[in-house]
C-alpha cells in the first residue's frame, strides 16, 4: 500500500496524518513559545508523551475510550498503573445520583431486599 499523507493547517496547529498499510498514524506539531516551554520545564522528548497523556485522559473523561484503551495507548504494565494515572489526571467518568440509585437497587435485588 502506498503511504498517503494529509496536512491540515490552522492558526493554532499543524496536523499531519500519515496512513501506512491501513494503519492510521497521527503526527501533531505544536508550536510553543520558548519562554512558555522553559516555564513548563519539559524536555523535548517528554512533550510528545505529555500531550498524548492529556488527549487520552480527556477522551476517557468524555467516555470516548475505556480504561482498557488507556492502558494500551499509554503502554502501562498493569491496570493499577492505569487507574493511578486516571486518578492523577482527575479523569473520572461521570457518575450521577441516578447511577447511584440504579446501583443501590441492583445490590438490593441481588441481596433479595427490594
Amino acid at each position: 500500500m502506498v503511504n498517503q499523507e494529509y496536512d491540515f493547517f490552522d492558526v493554532w496547529y499543524n496536523l499531519k496524518v500519515t496512513v501506512k498499510q491501513g494503519v492510521e498514524i497521527m503526527q501533531i506539531m505544536i508550536e510553543i513559545p520558548d519562554h512558555l516551554a522553559n516555564q513548563l520545564q519539559l524536555q523535548p522528548s517528554q512533550i510528545s508523551q505529555k500531550v498524548l497523556e492529556l488527549i487520552v485522559a480527556d477522551n476517557y473523561r468524555q467516555g470516548l475510550i475505556g480504561a482498557g484503551e488507556v492502558h494500551k495507548m499509554l503502554n502501562f504494565s498493569s491496570r493499577w498503573e492505569t487507574y493511578q494515572f486516571l486518578k492523577d489526571q482527575k479523569a473520572y467518568l461521570p457518575y450521577t445520583e441516578e447511577d447511584l440509585e440504579e446501583d443501590v437497587q441492583a445490590i438490593r435485588n441481588l441481596l433479595g431486599n427490594k
